[in-house]
């Protein structure tokens, strides 16, 4: 049976998408299959991923079973597939039993569909930026993952400067209000992680690239 978890914060820039597309690369290269669901109705998941714009139209117009597309970034896959809001809820779902994660990026505001979604998954994971502000949103966040009676995988410390002496108290806070909630792993910031494209092969040559490497220490997490 799959595992559906949300990556899910009302916060702007907290690395959702980014989270989404490297956790997927990460527990792929641990065995596991795994399907990105997309639920932006900007598609922001498939432009991060380099599918082009004649890519995204042809996916608007068909079944969920029929719009699932293939990622390939080195020598592992995995699946991609855009939610309309037209898409029948119960045919998604079907879909998505045929993997053992399904990785689903939601949007930084609730709409219908979203909403809709976030009832019918596991459990999330929400990503935090290491920066002050990026607690804003974290209470209503948390409200909104209540509500659903959803379980937390764990909160995830996103965009990490360990030149930066602040985030170290930053890191204590976190880890002193919400304890065991708080993932072991810390995703540092990385010239690489903010490239307007995800190409894991490109990254995976660059001597300076740390994030793939945080990324699968949250795969072992999870698995």
């Amino acid at each position: 049976m799959a595992k559906k978890i949300g990556i899910y914060s009302l916060e702007v820039s907290s690395g959702k998408t980014i989270t989404t597309a490297f956790l997927a690369e990460a527990l792929t290269t641990l065995g596991k299959k795994v399907l990105c669901v997309d639920l932006s109705p900007n598609q922001n998941l498939g432009k991060y991923l380099n599918l082009t714009i004649n890519d995204l139209l042809s996916l608007d117009n068909s079944r969920p079973a029929e719009r699932v597309k293939k990622i390939t970034q080195g020598q592992f896959s995995w699946d991609y597939l855009s939610i309309s809001t037209s898409d029948n809820i119960e045919g998604s779902l079907g879909v998505f039993e045929g993997y053992n994660y399904v990785l689903l990026d939601f949007p930084s505001f609730n709409t219908e569909t979203s909403l809709v979604y976030l009832e019918k998954i596991d459990s999330v994971i929400v990503p935090i930026e290491s920066e002050f502000y990026g607690l804003d949103k974290v209470s209503e966040t948390l409200e909104s993952v209540i509500k659903n009676n959803l379980l937390i995988d764990g909160l995830l410390l996103t965009k990490y400067d360990t030149n930066n002496e602040l985030l170290q108290k930053f890191e204590i806070q976190i880890r002193e209000n919400f304890k065991d909630m708080v993932f072991d792993s810390i995703i540092n910031r990385s010239y690489y992680l903010g490239l307007e494209k995800f190409n894991i092969e490109s990254l995976n040559q660059a001597s300076t690239h740390f994030g793939f490497t945080d990324y699968l220490k949250l795969a072992n997490e999870l698995v």
